[in-house]
């Protein structure tokens, strides 16, 4: 079988990369992937305003189509205690009502069919010979012209990248409980460099965290135990876990192959999202096919690269006990309206990079000089 674009992977990279491929005419295209699209995902299926509007330019809107819940407050706790209630004038995420991740997929998946491309399921992949541009699965063959790798941080494509020895990790559980209204709650110090989150959609409760793996700790007790201080007793059996993405792969990029979303390693160290970096890459993938030159690619992959890289670098200084205790103090986090902005113009956004923090906050004085109110501002 000849196809002009090869897809491996039929997760929400792949899914959007076929999406996008479409929308710049371009059909001849497949889908191989070594499983089916009802596989967990721990991330509670929540997407960032950013992550939304990407969908929204190939003609997706959560909030129409899949009933997304809009998400204006969050509260952040330090271990116990709550320290900030961020308060934002629109949504700054949107969340699904089961709180997972599967209705997107599936969702996304019914849509690519709908389109008439093909997707071969349940293919494992045997060989790959990137210079006669032949692809094998046990039962399958075929040749093309662009190979994009979707197939996440396990896939196949891990063995031509040399990957960071770090690794992250996400854990969840969630249950059908009714509560008086939907919330999101975040809390710092419960794993050593990440977070943890208990969000109602108002029928499921999801309770989960991030960190960077060690594999001296039992997740799953500290997951059970978190939950019991939250007033939930949960099984151990149904909390789910999956490793995503640390930084960035040392990607082997040649004029016809593109890494995409996970396999190319983009998900942020800092926030676990990467949703969005699947969607962009995918489209930015799409855009150096039609234009039959990767070096669009590899342009605005490095822009992402580098803010991934900060991220990374972010995460050595914030989670030191010495940060840790000076950022939690309540003289450290008083400022309300600029940490709203600063959460709006580098996490919602990308307007500003990690570190660029304090050209951020010079933005911000010079806004608020202008008698500039924070909840005017698109978030």
């Amino acid at each position: 079988m000849k196809y002009d674009v090869v897809i491996i992977g039929a997760g929400p990279s792949g899914l959007t990369a076929a999406l996008n491929l479409l929308k710049k005419d371009i059909k001849n295209i497949c889908i191989v992937t070594k499983g089916d699209v009802n596989t967990h995902k721990p991330c509670a299926g929540l997407l960032t305003e950013k992550a939304f509007w990407e969908l929204k330019k190939i003609n997706i809107d959560v909030k129409k189509e899949l009933s997304y819940q809009a998400w204006k407050d969050i509260d952040v706790y330090y271990k116990k205690k709550l320290k900030m209630k961020m308060k934002m004038a629109k949504a700054f995420s949107y969340f699904p009502r089961k709180c997972t991740r599967e209705q997107l997929d599936k969702f996304l998946y019914e849509k690519v069919l709908a389109e008439k491309v093909k997707i071969f399921e349940n293919q494992k992949i045997i060989d790959i010979d990137l210079e006669k541009q032949k692809l094998k699965t046990e039962n399958l063959s075929f040749r093309y012209q662009y190979l994009i790798f979707a197939d996440g941080v396990n896939g196949y494509s891990k063995r031509l990248q040399k990957q960071p020895k770090r690794k992250n990790v996400a854990y969840e559980v969630i249950f059908k409980e009714r509560s008086n209204k939907p919330f999101v709650n975040l809390y710092f110090g419960i794993t050593k460099k990440g977070y943890a989150w208990v969000g109602s959609s108002g029928e499921y409760i999801n309770i989960g965290f991030t960190d960077q793996y060690n594999a001296k700790v039992n997740y799953l007790q500290l997951l059970k135990a978190f939950a019991k201080e939250q007033g939930y007793e949960i099984d151990k059996k149904d909390i789910k876990g999956a490793f995503y993405p640390s930084g960035i792969f040392n990607l082997k990029l040649s004029d016809n192959v593109f890494f995409v979303g996970d396999a190319a390693g983009l998900a942020d160290p800092f926030t676990a999202e990467g949703l969005y970096y699947s969607f962009l890459s995918s489209r930015y993938a799409a855009e150096a096919i039609s234009k039959k030159n990767i070096n669009i690619f590899e342009k605005k992959l490095m822009a992402i690269v580098k803010h991934l890289r900060e991220a990374n670098k972010m995460i050595s200084l914030f989670y030191t006990n010495l940060f840790q205790r000076f950022f939690w103090r309540k003289e450290a986090i008083k400022r309300d309206s600029f940490r709203n902005y600063a959460f709006d113009k580098i996490i919602l956004h990308n307007e500003y990079r990690y570190l660029q923090i304090f050209a951020c906050y010079k933005s911000w004085k010079r806004r608020k000089q202008k008698s500039f109110d924070i909840d005017e501002l698109r978030c």
